[in-house]
């Protein structure tokens, strides 16, 4: 394994060089314990552009850097069907992984990868990073110490717009094989929330729907959780809201609290209102070097690097997420709900 444990820096490489790979290079030069020294894309063009930026050596083969025992960790940014034969490669030759969501595009797939992650000893993180801001932090603790009493209900809401460009410049993001729609793309960060909010869900009621733009994806989702707690929950997604993006909110509501999260990206605490009287944390703002909030995902990655410790979002916490969505897509195909686990 190539560990990096006891080193004092860890270099990190970046499979798959587009929008989203220049969010984890601007967390990595925020930190000194934190160096890029890789790139790799089919689009050898878009390699060179970040490398230009960067430094970092830009390699033609992948076969060739997962070979190359100075690299430490590999983060895979590439459309959702690649992660899993990307990441079975890297951990075969002992590297940690840090995956964007959605961890895989099947089940099926995801338990692949971690169990070829287990069997090499590396890490298998993957990116929620809205669990990292301190109201959420916030919320999770004062229901953790039961702050809100019997949790009644949550609902976990995004209105956004992505118009046709968006999918033209990428086609993976309308295409569910390749992790697109707004269930595996989008709303998958808002889900994560709720499922870590209030706990492991029973039962999916699910409806989809793709009736503004013509992408093979949804656009839309409706669907009703219930949890093993006995609460209920309400997700509501869309990314063809009109004219832009208006907010991604999670609400949840107890005997005793009622703590609502809003903003365009969950970052202001719109209600906190407890019988406990706990602080009521700030607004979240976003830190100018760090607009996609990925510093703390990498100082935690680093840690449990060197502890050993499972990351926050873990491999098992992704596959919960991805989980929920393929029940909900199940109980839109079927027209029934879907019981939880999902059978292989």
């Amino acid at each position: 394994m190539t560990g990096g444990s006891q080193l004092k820096t860890l270099n990190f490489a970046i499979v798959g060089c587009g929008f989203i790979a220049s969010k984890h290079i601007k967390a990595i030069k925020n930190r000194l314990d934190c160096h890029l020294a890789a790139l790799y894309d089919v689009n050898l063009k878009a390699a060179r552009e970040l490398a230009h930026l960067t430094g970092a050596l830009v390699y033609r083969n992948y076969d060739e850097l997962i070979q190359n025992d100075s690299i430490h960790v590999v983060i895979i940014c590439t459309p959702a069907n690649l992660h899993v034969p990307l990441g079975i490669k890297a951990a075969a030759h002992g590297k940690h992984l840090l995956i964007e969501k959605p961890l895989a595009v099947s089940l099926e797939d995801a338990d692949i990868l971690i169990e070829a992650c287990h069997r090499a000893g590396v890490i298998l993180a993957t990116v929620h990073q809205h669990r990292y801001k301190a109201p959420v932090k916030a919320l999770k603790r004062a229901i953790t110490q039961g702050e809100l009493g019997t949790i009644s209900h949550g609902s976990a809401v995004l209105r956004w717009n992505r118009n046709m460009d968006y999918y033209t410049q990428k086609p993976w993001r309308g295409d569910p094989l390749m992790g697109g729609g707004v269930l595996l793309n989008q709303a998958i960060h808002n889900i994560d929330l709720l499922q870590w909010m209030l706990g492991p869900v029973n039962r999916v009621y699910g409806q989809t729907a793709s009736s503004i733009l013509p992408i093979k994806g949804e656009e839309t989702v409706i669907a009703v959780l219930q949890f093993a707690s006995g609460a209920l929950g309400l997700v509501e997604a869309c990314s063809s809201v009109y004219p832009e993006n208006l907010e991604e909110t999670l609400s949840i509501f107890g005997s005793k609290g009622t703590v609502i999260l809003s903003g365009k990206s969950i970052s202001q605490v719109k209600r906190w209102d407890l019988a406990s009287e706990a602080a009521k944390p700030e607004d979240y703002a976003a830190d100018p070097a760090d607009p996609g909030g990925y510093i703390p995902v990498f100082a935690d990655l680093v840690q449990c690097i060197r502890t050993g410790h499972n990351p926050l979002v873990s491999a098992q916490e992704g596959r919960k997420t991805l989980e929920i969505i393929m029940a909900i897509k199940d109980a839109h195909l079927n027209g029934k709900p879907i019981e939880l686990p999902l059978k292989s």
